[in-house]
């Protein structure tokens, strides 16, 4: 479970609040739900195990949205240290840029407890980013994240199309680094 910069278990507590607010549970996975906790299928590494249909996750070890509100919440940084930061990793000091490291290896560790299919896929960089796989260009360009020499548009259409045998395509040198 992602963990803050000072080690609480802030966006847990939120997921918790978020279906005790609006009665989530029943929205849910009922497999999921009845197994452990309901909030906790907020979290992929929960939920995944119970999705039967084809999944093909698109993500980033460092995933901008991630660190601003999982591992630096605002009210966890009143000096506003991380600002920089948080907007563009090369502005991190060294500290920050190892506590984002560690922050993506405890991302990777979700992956190693599922079982490896052919109906799910994946595609992770070392992207800093959220939300650019809407772009085009973040598909198809020459300049596109490529992990194992695949752009988003190869690895999803050789998991479409089932040419290739498992689809899991994670950044093998992870660091996080700015793209596009």
């Amino acid at each position: 479970m992602r963990k803050t910069i000072f080690g609480t278990s802030y966006i847990q507590e939120m997921y918790h609040k978020v279906v005790t607010l609006h009665g989530s549970a029943k929205n849910l996975p009922p497999s999921c739900a009845s197994a452990m906790e309901p909030s906790l299928c907020f979290f992929p590494q929960h939920v995944i195990p119970y999705v039967q249909t084809p999944l093909f996750i698109i993500n980033s070890h460092y995933d901008a949205w991630q660190i601003n509100n999982t591992l630096v919440p605002a009210y966890l940084d009143p000096q506003h240290t991380w600002d920089h930061c948080k907007v563009l990793i090369s502005n991190c000091s060294f500290s920050q840029r190892i506590i984002i490291q560690v922050f993506g290896v405890e991302f990777l560790k979700a992956f190693e407890g599922l079982t490896p299919s052919y109906t799910r896929g994946y595609f992770i960089t070392s992207c800093h980013t959220h939300s650019q796989i809407i772009w085009t260009s973040y598909w198809y360009s020459a300049t596109s994240p490529r992990v194992l020499n695949k752009t988003i548009a190869e690895a999803v259409a050789d998991w479409y199309f089932d040419r290739a045998g498992f689809h899991q395509y994670i950044d093998p040198y992870p660091c996080a680094r700015d793209c596009l």
